[in-house]
């Protein structure tokens, strides 16, 4: 158990104080669009709350911000030389047992970028209500109904949105996990399928309630997980012939 803890402690220092840094400089940025598109929308004397957070790109940090953060989740434990991926084949730990931790390691710091979000919408929103004599708590929690971007980060009654977003979170996090180890082995042309799948079932993001692409967004999650299946049971059948060369 303990070289289970010493290899998940390791992938987590590797990588933690840098999503940290990201998920603040991303917060910052998102909250100083927000007040810049406030200040346009005052002086043109229109106080949307959807309105101002469509058109001040909100989403644009965010999006940064999770493709710097994969790139940093991906790459753990997979460079030629590092002192990490020497220590994963000392601790005698077999590669789908290092996948899985590095998936849930990778769940985790996923759930924390989308906790963020989430406090800077909240945030951003109470702003707004503060300088908006009109609006209400009403008119806030119509927001996340009726704009597409807060509604894909927090789908309120959407079970549908729940759905897809906890399907995006699981499928995303061992996506990298594979990632790393299929470049720990040399053969990451094996992603070529999972990374198309994965960007059709990512770019049905942001969706509003009741989405026509709901159906599309569904056979995409379905090909994902079906090629993440086969990665899965590749690394144990890599495994199985290793013990065997081993014997011999």
């Amino acid at each position: 158990m303990k070289k289970y803890v010493s290899v998940f402690t390791m992938i987590a220092r590797s990588t933690l104080y840098k999503n940290l840094t990201v998920m603040l400089l991303m917060a910052v940025s998102q909250i100083g669009l927000f007040l810049l598109g406030l200040q346009k929308y005052a002086n043109l004397g229109k106080w949307t709350l959807t309105g101002t957070v469509k058109d001040s790109f909100m989403m644009v940090p965010f999006v940064i911000g999770l493709v710097v953060i994969s790139v940093f989740l991906g790459e753990t434990g997979c460079r030629r030389g590092s002192n990490q991926r020497y220590l994963f084949g000392r601790l005698q730990i077999s590669e789908r047992g290092i996948v899985s931790l590095q998936a849930i390691y990778n769940f985790i710091t996923l759930i924390m970028l989308w906790a963020v979000e989430i406090l800077v919408l909240i945030g951003v929103s109470f702003i707004y209500l503060q300088r908006t004599a009109e609006a209400t708590g009403h008119t806030l929690v119509l927001a996340f109904y009726t704009n597409k971007w807060m509604h894909s980060v927090l789908p309120m009654k959407d079970a549908v949105g729940w759905a897809l977003l906890c399907t995006l979170f699981v499928g995303l996090s061992l996506f990298l996990a594979v990632v790393s180890h299929t470049q720990r082995f040399g053969y990451s042309k094996a992603l070529i399928g999972p990374a198309i799948s994965l960007g059709l079932f990512a770019a049905s993001f942001p969706r509003g309630m009741g989405s026509k692409r709901d159906a599309v967004t569904v056979c995409a999650a379905v090909v994902l997980y079906g090629f993440l299946v086969k990665a899965y049971v590749t690394i144990r059948e890599k495994e199985g012939e290793e013990h065997e060369k081993a014997e011999n």
